[in-house]
């Protein structure tokens, strides 16, 4: 039998295990898509290389490897908006989820006013993240709205978080579409 102590501390290692094994995942994942991304950058430069050697220049499809080189723009695009987003949610998350949060419910406020003010706020997190600054406000009515848009914003940063994984998904079917285009080029 544990104690409550014993228990506690056993969740607490296997949080933290947890923790570490997911960090490790992403880890993985992010060094993957700079890969990507750099392959990509490589293929484009490769292929405009090739081009200026007027033998081959004249056995190339154009047309498929101008569409090869938009798919792997768009692939070095949207894998540098990946991490960027991804690196930025989660600072803000982790900052906002040390502030006070309400889950009482919508009491006095409406729920469109909320929504719209933390969404407002989750956009404005993911551009500028230095709009961290927690305010404590006089009036208790004012901490309690912001307390529960304080809620709201780290749901729909989580809610974000979550498309970043078919962000990743797209971008590994847009680079097998480059790479078809390209094959198809030659």
């Amino acid at each position: 039998m544990y104690t409550l102590q014993e228990m506690n501390e056993k969740i607490q290692s296997d949080l933290n295990k947890f923790d570490n094994d997911l960090m490790s995942a992403r880890k993985i994942s992010n060094d993957a898509i700079y890969k990507i991304i750099w392959f990509s950058a490589s293929i484009i430069g490769f292929t405009i290389t090739i081009i200026s050697i007027p033998k081959i220049e004249t056995t190339i499809s154009l047309d498929a490897l101008q569409i090869s080189w938009f798919l792997f723009l768009a692939v070095i695009i949207i894998g540098l908006l990946i991490v960027t987003l991804e690196g930025r949610i989660e600072y803000a998350i982790y900052w906002k989820g040390f502030q006070l949060q309400n889950f009482d419910g919508t009491k006095g406020f409406t729920k469109t006013k909320q929504l719209a003010v933390a969404f407002i706020i989750s956009i404005i997190t993911i551009l500028y993240p230095r709009n961290l600054i927690s305010k404590n406000y006089k009036i208790e009515n004012k901490n309690k709205f912001y307390s529960q848009i304080n809620r709201m914003v780290i749901s729909q940063l989580n809610y974000i978080k979550n498309v970043i994984f078919i962000l990743e998904n797209i971008l590994i079917i847009i680079l097998l579409f480059g790479l078809f285009y390209l094959i198809k080029s030659y």
